[in-house]
Formats: C-alpha cells, structure tokens, sequence
C-alpha cells in the first residue's frame, strides 16, 4: 500500500500520472454554485431577523465554496482528463442536482454503466419556499462493463442511500463521511488497488483508503485543506485501524 498526496492543481498533475494505472477514482468536485448567493434561501417560513442562523451558515457555506473555486465545473472536460489514467473507466463523482445530466450524458454517449447515491441529511436546513427541503445531495457512479465488483462485502455496502447528520463543527463545507466512502471501496475496488482523489478536501478518501488497505493518490490544492489531509491520513489511529483490518481480513 502507498499514500502519494500532491498540493497542487489537479488538472496540471493528472497528466503526469501513469496511465492505466488507477482502479478506482472517487472524489467530490465542484458543484457549479453559478451565482447562487444564498440570500433568503435558507430562511426558515416566518422568520425575517438578520440574525438567522439557517441564511448565515447557507451564506458563509456557499462563499467558502466559492474562494475555494466550486462556482464553475465542466463535468465532460474533468473526465475526459481523468479517463486514461484508469484501467477501466471507473469512478464515484459527488454532485448536486444541477450537475447530474452532465455526468449522465457523459455516460450515455460512452456506453457506461450507472448508479446514482444518495447522501441525505437527516437534519437538513428548514427550506421550504415553493420547493422541498434540500436535503439530498448525488453520488454518480460511472463504470466501464468488466470492472471489478465484490459480491462479499457487508449487506449494507450495497445500499444507494445513506443518511447523515448535519449537526457538528465540519472540517471542510463539503465534507463526506468516510463511512460512506468505505462502502464503496469494498465493492468496488480489489485488495491492493489504487484509488484517485483528485479534489481531496479534508482527506476523507484518503483516510478510507488507508483503513481498507488500498494505495492511494490524492490531490488538494488548497495548501490549508491539503495540510489537514496530510495529518489526517498520517494519523497513527488510521495506522492502526488498518492493521486490524488486515488481520481480518487475512483471517477470513
């Protein structure tokens, strides 16, 4: 097993990668904010006060997005960027709503294989003005026919939902559940395979990756999220849970 972690654009490192090297690609990329400013929607119906902490944690979470460049993505050139990197095409993209035709489309015209996730939060923000709640953000999972896939991972490994709680101080505003990320590396991806995280945020992939056992190559350009992903990652615990792991699994 390897950790190889790059501060740095990722669509200036990614050519300098293997091809044909990566089993498995999951990341979370921008989410194409567009010029959404976050104004009143978040407010909770009734409640006008300037103080409300649904419109300020909305609007302090879109413009941290935003500095960290998540208001523009094209969806077709990132993937075509990563493609031959991969063995087989085969990855989980997060996204919002406004995103999934983009990666749909993408797998239609390719002839790829397709599964749509679900991470929902059990305590979404009280939005409710001629929509419903915002309570659903989309994992897609693009693969190529012929990819590895487990048929002994645990029961709940194959579920296409999965629910969190939005309460707690987050390490990155678009923070994802290791837990989550495990499921997907169990089924998806074979022992000493090598996953690719080119947007690694908090290092949530690259924590997983390390506890299960897998390589891992990560890439972060922002240098204040790359360095916690480094002490993330680096964290002795992680060291530890991955040795129980393989324990286990040597012994089954």
């Amino acid at each position: 097993m390897s950790i190889i972690l790059n501060n740095g654009d990722c669509y200036s490192i990614i050519p300098s990668l293997d091809n044909n090297s990566v089993d498995l690609v999951i990341t979370d990329p921008p989410y194409s904010l567009g010029n959404c400013k976050g104004g009143g929607l978040y407010k909770p119906v009734g409640s006008d006060s300037p103080d409300n902490p649904y419109k300020r944690k909305s609007t302090n979470s879109i413009r941290e997005l935003k500095d960290l460049g998540c208001n523009e993505f094209n969806a077709k050139d990132f993937l075509e960027l990563i493609r031959p990197k991969m063995k087989k095409f085969y990855g989980f993209f997060f996204c919002n709503k406004p995103l999934l035709p983009e990666y749909l489309n993408y797998a239609n015209d390719n002839k790829l294989l397709f599964e749509i996730f679900s991470l929902i939060k059990s305590n979404p923000i009280p939005a409710r003005n001629n929509h419903f709640l915002p309570d659903t953000e989309y994992c897609v999972m693009l693969r190529e026919r012929g990819t590895y896939f487990s048929k002994n991972a645990l029961f709940d490994d194959y579920k296409k939902n999965y629910i969190v709680s939005c309460s707690g101080k987050r390490l990155h505003p678009a923070e994802k559940p290791v837990e989550f990320i495990e499921r997907f590396i169990r089924v998806c991806c074979p022992e000493h395979g090598t996953i690719l995280d080119p947007f690694m945020g908090s290092g949530s992939t690259g924590v997983a990756c390390k506890k299960l056992g897998r390589s891992f190559i990560g890439i972060e350009k922002n240098k204040k999220y790359f360095e916690l992903s480094e002490e993330r990652i680096n964290d002795k615990s992680n060291e530890e849970q991955a040795q129980k792991q393989n324990q286990l699994d040597t012994s089954s």
